[in-house]
């Protein structure tokens, strides 16, 4: 994956999201970036009949391919993802559920490049949650 100074995520809003075979997954919603860190770490897609959920997949190994977005994981795994709401910020619970969830997922990161997320940020802190990139973190 490129290096966060250099790739303009924001770009990749409104992009199609696909699994590494080309299944069309969803829409990119929106990117979620850490609170402490401010480090882009989830995209929303929307997946589901019309669009009507939104399911977070780990930005990391997502590179953009043309107009679409290839991620590492593939569509069965991100759309039975444990839900959580696209309400402009993942709480604690919430990104923990979903590290542990794709931490045992299918992710093919040597297809991108990409190494797998760290569990834990520098020094063994947890991170506080994740806020849209771009956007200012609020606090509990």
């Amino acid at each position: 994956m490129s290096n966060f100074r250099t790739t303009d995520y924001t770009s990749w809003i409104g992009r199609t999201a696909v699994d590494r075979s080309g299944a069309k997954i969803g829409k990119v919603e929106d990117i979620y970036a850490d609170d402490d860190t401010g480090q882009p770490e989830w995209l929303a897609v929307t997946t589901g009949l019309f669009g009507s959920h939104v399911s977070f997949v780990p930005l990391r190994g997502a590179q953009a391919q043309g107009d679409d977005l290839v991620v590492a994981y593939d569509k069965d795994t991100v759309k039975d993802a444990p839900r959580a709401e696209a309400d402009g910020h993942l709480s604690q619970q919430e990104e923990d559920r979903l590290y542990e969830y794709y931490g045992a997922g299918g992710a093919d990161w040597g297809v991108t490049g990409a190494t797998r997320p760290p569990r834990r940020q520098a020094g063994g802190a947890a991170p506080r949650g994740t806020t849209p990139a771009g956007a200012r973190p609020t606090t509990p």
